[in-house]
């Protein structure tokens, strides 16, 4: 029924989202019907786009039209700082990456963390993009016990 409704659960497997979404943390993910819906700073779930059958979650950074560029550990929006407003520790590597129509730049919050983001496959096409809509409790059971789980 969920998924006639273009809804689907998430469960968050790592670290690469906190503070925002701990280990284990649980969402709705709603499959928009526009690429607009989609902003900077919503948290996205989609399929990874070099791994069959694994999902990601991260945070959109770059929309369509938009210039990514790391330097020195900063991200920049089109030469400007300071809309990154969720990352955590240093950005790297350094780069430089437009984004195309219908496609978001994501990276995870913890910077340091993980690399498998955009800064490792580019911008990620927003057609089977699910935005996190709403939180709900975790269950009592263990993150890497938990069925359905998907990577950060």
């Amino acid at each position: 029924m969920m998924s006639r409704l273009r809804l689907r659960r998430f469960a968050v497997s790592g670290a690469s989202m906190s503070p925002a979404l701990a280990d284990g943390a649980r969402f709705i993910g709603w499959l928009p019907n526009r690429a607009q819906s989609i902003r900077r700073g919503s948290i996205v779930a989609f399929p990874h786009p070099l791994r069959e059958e694994f999902w990601m979650v991260k945070r959109v950074v770059g929309t369509e039209g938009e210039t990514v560029t790391i330097e020195g550990g900063e991200v920049l929006i089109d030469g400007k700082a300071g809309l990154d407003h969720w990352g955590t520790g240093f950005s790297a590597p350094d780069g430089r990456w437009a984004v195309p129509r219908e496609k978001v730049f994501v990276l995870s919050d913890q910077r340091p963390l993980t690399r498998d983001d955009s800064r490792a496959f580019g911008a990620v096409a927003t057609d089977c993009m699910y935005r996190m809509i709403l939180r709900y409790p975790s269950r009592s059971t263990p993150a890497g016990r938990q069925s359905g789980s998907h990577r950060t």
